[in-house]
């Protein structure tokens, strides 16, 4: 029998699939819903997406364990202290840890995804919904007033701006070093030899050793040392089939390949075929 711990993190807000499924999916046996329901008001719609999501969860995963968090979830500081607890606790009796970065207020997800990204070994994840409960036939009925679009907010309060949290940029040379050594062995179906690697690194300026070398073995170990172990440190590259067996190129490594230092900046599809001008007329549980 399957004992390992599966902690799942979520916000319960205006969701229920988003959430449970999710639990079902990653086999959670212990999930913290976060969610707050005044108690000036115990009739709350939160409180009954909340009451749903846990019914849903105790008939369809009745071996769960579902922690209540009642805590301010539109407090970005409490959201990011309560994550980062739930995480630093559960992961020290090494448990799996997943962060719902689906449902929820804005200020949790990015607490969350913040957390996450400074918790080794925490897996965040988004659910990407497949039907609506507003049919397309509905959503002018819903989300528009006097024939224009307004969407679900009609007004705010205030901007509120979010303490800075720095998450160092992966090495550029790094990643163009990598990209070459990609490029080459999807195109020769091999990996390319050092002194190859070292020419052509050379030519795209992303060498960082500093002038030139007399002998060759000296450049290898560098790129050996600098290069290739350092994105096995990363975990971008991997030797699947053992130690002395050739390198492939990770899911993260090519995360890392297809979104970081992207050659060429913005494509003219990622911009679209229009440009809008400002004038906006179309041109060109608990825890303490």
């Amino acid at each position: 029998m399957d004992r390992k711990l599966r902690v799942m993190i979520a916000c319960v807000t205006f969701e229920t699939v988003r959430v449970t499924d999710a639990v079902r999916y990653y086999g959670a046996n212990r999930v913290y819903l976060l969610h707050h329901v005044s108690r000036r008001n115990e009739s709350s719609v939160y409180r009954e997406f909340y009451e749903r999501v846990c019914a849903i969860l105790s008939e369809e995963e009745p071996g769960t364990e579902i922690i209540d968090v009642d805590r301010s979830v539109g407090d970005f500081e409490e959201m990011l202290r309560v994550v980062t607890t739930i995480i630093r606790e559960e992961g020290a009796s090494g448990a799996e840890i997943y962060v719902n970065l689906s449902a929820g207020t804005p200020e949790y997800i990015v607490a969350a995804a913040t957390a996450s990204m400074m918790s080794p070994g925490v897996t965040p994840f988004f659910s990407k919904s497949k039907e609506y409960t507003v049919s397309r036939e509905k959503v002018r009925e819903v989300f528009y007033e006097d024939g224009l679009p307004v969407g679900m907010t009609r007004s705010v309060r205030e901007q509120v701006g979010m303490p800075a949290f720095t998450i160092e940029m992966p090495d550029e040379k790094l990643v163009r070093a990598l990209r070459i050594w990609n490029s080459i062995n999807e195109a020769e179906g091999r990996a390319p030899s050092s002194t190859v690697m070292v020419q052509r690194m050379r030519e795209a300026g992303c060498w960082s050793r500093r002038g030139r070398s007399t002998a060759r073995s000296n450049d290898s170990v560098y790129y050996q040392r600098m290069y290739v172990d350092r994105w096995l440190g990363n975990g971008w590259v991997e030797r699947p089939r053992g130690p002395r067996s050739g390198y492939v190129v990770t899911g993260k490594g090519r995360l890392v390949l297809d979104s970081m230092w992207a050659e060429g900046g913005l494509r003219p599809a990622d911009v679209g075929a229009e440009a809008f001008v400002a004038s906006g007329e179309v041109g060109g549980r608990l825890l303490g």
